[in-house]
This record gives C-alpha cells, structure tokens and sequence, in this order.
C-alpha cells in the first residue's frame, strides 16, 4: 500500500486483479482528512485489467474511495475486463483505450503481464521528457523507449 496526505503519482503501472476494486484509496474516517485540498491520485502511462479468470464473479471497479474529496486524474492509459459503467467514464475523450491488453500469459497459475507484440499499449505513453515522472527503464531494466513511443505499463516490449 501507499500513504499520502494528499497526492499520489502512479506511472507505467501495471495492476491487474480481481475482487471489488483493483485501486482503493480509504481515509480512516470517511472524511477529507488533507483540510480544503482534494485527495488526488494522477495516473498515466498504466495498464489497469480485471482478471477474466474468475468467470462468474462481476468485473472490479478501477476505483473504490470513502474520501469526500477525491479526484482521480487518469490519462494515457489501458483499461480492461473492468466495470463496464468504469470504463464508459474512462474511456470518453481522454487519451485512454479500452481494449485487451494482450498479455504473454493472463493465467494466475503462469501469470506474465507482459503483453505480446501488436498489443495496443505499445508505443501509446507520454514520453520520457514530456513529464518528469516517465521512467527511462521499465520493471527490468529495459530501456524506454524501445520504439516511437513508451509503452503503457511496467514492461517496454524490445
């Protein structure tokens, strides 16, 4: 987990899960803890995906709050196998897609969130210089780019 007063940047993330939520973002009381600023979580460049394993079990939100004040600032970013009214919202305008992901293996047993080659994160991210927070490398290592674009998520495809 993560603790902040007020703000929290979450770059080429990949979060895939099932269960009510794959974010959660809880104060202790239910109220605006951080005085008259808004609780915020700036998201870009992430993959979000529900897992499709649990067949039978509904979709999870992106997002489940009890702070009074929240403001979720997600942008340049994939979302997938999530609840549909979620992804309505997510997905209008912005510079999100909704779309599979493409993943290596997605299978709990031999999970690889890697995504395979023509996956439509690739090359699809803000780019290392446009905001200070775009990492250079990936999970592995990996130089980022590889390509025209930083890929969505924690893996750049080389």
């Amino acid at each position: 987990g993560v603790f902040s007063e007020s703000h929290v940047d979450l770059v080429n993330a990949t979060i895939w899960g099932h269960g009510t939520s794959l974010l959660n973002a809880y104060s202790f009381d239910g109220c605006n803890c951080m005085g008259n600023d808004d609780a915020t979580l700036r998201a870009f460049n992430d993959l979000f995906a529900g897992s499709p394993q649990f067949k039978g079990q509904a979709l999870p939100r992106l997002l489940e709050t009890n702070v009074t004040r929240f403001v979720l600032d997600l942008d340049w970013s994939l979302l997938f196998d999530i609840n549909a009214l979620e992804e309505n919202e997510f997905c209008k305008g912005l510079n999100n897609l909704c779309e599979d992901p493409l993943f290596v293996q997605p299978d709990p047993a031999s999970l690889d969130l890697q995504v395979l080659p023509g996956s439509p994160s690739i090359d699809r991210g803000l780019t290392a210089g446009s905001d200070p927070l775009v990492p250079s490398a990936d999970i592995l290592g990996n130089p980022r780019p590889s390509g025209e674009g930083v890929d969505l998520g924690a893996y750049e495809i080389q």
